[in-house]
């Protein structure tokens, strides 16, 4: 049996979420996570690590780099429902 190894970047995977609800977000840099003072980015487009976004950055942080990076709340309950591959 020959062994296969399989690369995912899950760091996007909520971002291409959201891109199929809303094709407006195409294209667009695009943070999601929580908007409190503690709130994180938990997924980022490609887009935005051109302004130097990362993961687990506090949201508070990230305001600073750019204002022109959409800024979406995590909805965790639709999240978790979500199949990508229809």
């Amino acid at each position: 049996m020959q062994r296969q190894i399989a690369a995912l970047d899950l760091d996007s995977f909520f971002v291409s979420v959201e891109r199929l609800r809303n094709r407006a977000y195409i294209g667009k840099p695009l943070i999601i996570g929580g908007t409190s003072n503690h709130g994180v980015i938990s997924s980022y487009s490609y887009e935005a690590r051109a302004y130097g976004l990362r993961s687990a950055m506090p949201i508070k942080q990230a305001n600073y780099f750019t204002r022109k990076t959409w800024v979406y709340i995590l909805r965790q309950t639709r999240m978790g429902k979500e199949n990508i591959l229809k």
